[in-house]
């Protein structure tokens, strides 16, 4: 049982560490898309977009309509999903291995 609980927290690190690489790439096209949206100009060599209020609208509306956006979101809750089931898991195997040491040490067997 020890080591199926090693393995059960081994599969938690990786799944975190999952989930940060995806909010770091979340994170990333964010900032690539607004600093895209800041940086047009329209015909006249104005800014396109001249207030925050429009420039966070059109960044918004492009993430939505990007894939790679949107695949990544989708994977970062499913990452979530398996994480919490990861603690549960984790959880479970660790009240398991509590309970034997408590009977082995009073004499019992599983």
């Amino acid at each position: 049982m020890p080591d199926r609980l090693r393995t059960a927290r081994e599969d938690f690190l990786e799944k975190d560490m999952k989930r940060e690489t995806l909010n770091r790439n979340i994170e990333k096209l964010k900032l690539q898309t607004k600093a895209n949206v800041a940086s047009e100009k329209d015909d006249m060599g104005k800014n396109k977009y001249p207030n925050e209020t429009q420039r966070d609208a059109e960044t918004l509306n492009r993430l939505y309509e990007n894939r790679e956006y949107q695949r990544h979101l989708a994977e970062l809750d499913a990452t979530k999903l398996d994480l919490e089931k990861s603690k549960i898991e984790i959880q479970h195997l660790s009240e398991r291995l509590d309970t034997a040491r408590t009977l082995a040490m009073l004499g019992w067997k599983l």
